[in-house]
């Protein structure tokens, strides 16, 4: 499915708009005058040569929308998210043998020029990492439990604000909050630690990922069900990154943790336009939903995930 990104705020993004709200501002700003460079040069067109007027107008294109375009990584994340999906929906956990020789993801690999060598460091090992913390879990919180993959889900209280939650878990005794990250670079952990202040510096406070909080926030509002009415329930955020390291990164936050998130975020976003970024505060107030052309049920991706 193709992937939809908030255009005022995700989950990517979530953690810039709170702890740098002015360079929403910046790049909106960049794009603004990236599209008008565009404008320019295909003005200058209409008395060029059809091969010149050509070159132009595909320089004009490489411009126009150039911070948001997608990446052969992105690509490739998207396709690895996508076969993930297809094996979760099985309901069966599938040998190592019968997954490498799946028809439908060998189809989805070939459509999206994904080379094979993603099959062994990062299919395998993050469905083998899926499958062994499932497991461990039911036997902790009983055989009861219900899932959903790829669910699209909207952040309360600003217009506009969505993204897609890649596993989303409910056993009898926890939230399951479950991301796949697989590219290469540097480690993405579920928590971040900050220095408390003086004379308790050498202490520290812990906070989940500002992503996976923005998913599970946003969760909780598009599928109570998956929740607990209560300020202690706990939410746990589980990353997958195969191809950085052996073991899934956890991190339990709780209900009245992700409360004090949303706070945040929403003052964050409000705050936009007394920082310059103007047109993405009036668009949250209009709810302006004009470039979110998507499925109404479930968002899939459009720039691509990590």
């Amino acid at each position: 499915m193709p992937d939809l990104h908030s255009r005022i705020v995700g989950g990517s993004t979530a953690s810039r708009v709170l702890h740098c709200p002015g360079s929403v501002a910046i790049l909106d700003n960049m794009q603004f005058q990236l599209d008008q460079a565009a404008d320019e040069l295909l003005a200058s067109c209409l008395n060029m040569p059809p091969e010149a007027a050509k070159v132009q107008e595909q320089k004009a294109e490489a411009l126009r929308g150039s911070l948001n375009q997608s990446s052969s990584y992105a690509d490739e994340g998207t396709a690895l998210h996508t076969v993930m999906e297809y094996l979760l929906g099985i309901d069966e956990v599938l040998p190592d043998n019968e997954v490498s020789s799946d028809r439908e993801i060998i189809k989805i690999f070939m459509e999206n020029n994904v080379e094979f060598d993603r099959m062994h460091d990062a299919v395998l090992p993050a469905y083998h990492q899926f499958n062994e913390y499932l497991d461990k879990v039911l036997a902790e919180d009983g055989d009861e439990f219900k899932l959903r993959v790829e669910s699209r889900v909207e952040f309360p209280d600003i217009d506009d604000a969505f993204g897609t939650c890649d596993v989303l878990i409910r056993t009898s005794k926890r939230t399951i909050v479950w991301d796949w990250k697989f590219g290469a670079g540097v480690p993405v952990d579920a928590s971040y630690k900050v220095p408390k202040p003086a004379p308790d510096e050498d202490q520290f406070d812990e906070f989940g990922n500002d992503q996976l909080t923005y998913y599970a926030v946003a969760a909780r509002h598009s599928h109570p069900e998956y929740f607990v009415a209560s300020d202690n329930w706990p939410v746990e955020l589980v990353i997958c990154q195969p191809r950085v390291r052996d073991d899934i990164s956890r991190y339990t936050t709780w209900v009245d943790d992700m409360e004090d998130f949303k706070l945040d975020l929403v003052e964050a976003v409000d705050g936009l336009g007394e920082l310059g970024g103007a047109e993405v505060a009036e668009e949250r107030r209009d709810g302006d939903r004009e470039h979110a052309a998507r499925d109404p049920e479930d968002g899939g991706r459009l720039h691509g995930r990590e």
